[in-house]
């Protein structure tokens, strides 16, 4: 063989390693991405868990800087991607939830639970433990 085409081989070798070494460091920074964001959104749910928890009988006090809302964006797509359709509907509904709960833990804290939070916190309990149980 000549010499150019040693030279053209050696190009496309050096093209395919540069190409996989590429994906590989890709691949590896989504999946640090992905178990970031389950970590992360796991973490939260378990504290919006003991919010709920320290409010049957006063809206707890000291979770009002609690920023689940603003954590959501940042997790959404990591989530959505390593995620099965109905587990990532899981922590979906749970996060829709926690903007409730937030709100609430915002505005409310420390006054009395009524009966009507009482059954707010009964129907995203259920929510909170299914959205846990899919990310542990």
């Amino acid at each position: 063989m000549s010499a150019a085409i040693w030279g053209f081989v050696g190009v496309i070798v050096g093209g395919v390693i540069t190409a996989l070494t590429g994906y590989s460091a890709e691949w590896r920074q989504h999946r640090r991405q992905r178990e970031a964001a389950r970590v992360t959104a796991l973490i939260e749910i378990e504290e919006a868990q003991e919010a709920v928890t320290s409010s049957q009988e006063a809206w707890a006090v000291g979770w009002n800087l609690v920023t689940w809302n603003e954590t959501w964006p940042a997790i959404r797509e990591p989530l959505a991607e390593s995620l099965a359709l109905d587990a990532f509907r899981r922590v979906r509904l749970a996060y829709g939830s926690m903007f409730l709960l937030q709100r609430g833990l915002q505005t409310i804290g420390g006054k009395d639970v009524t009966d009507s939070d009482l059954a707010f916190f009964a129907t995203i309990r259920p929510r909170l433990n299914a959205a846990h149980e899919v990310l542990k």
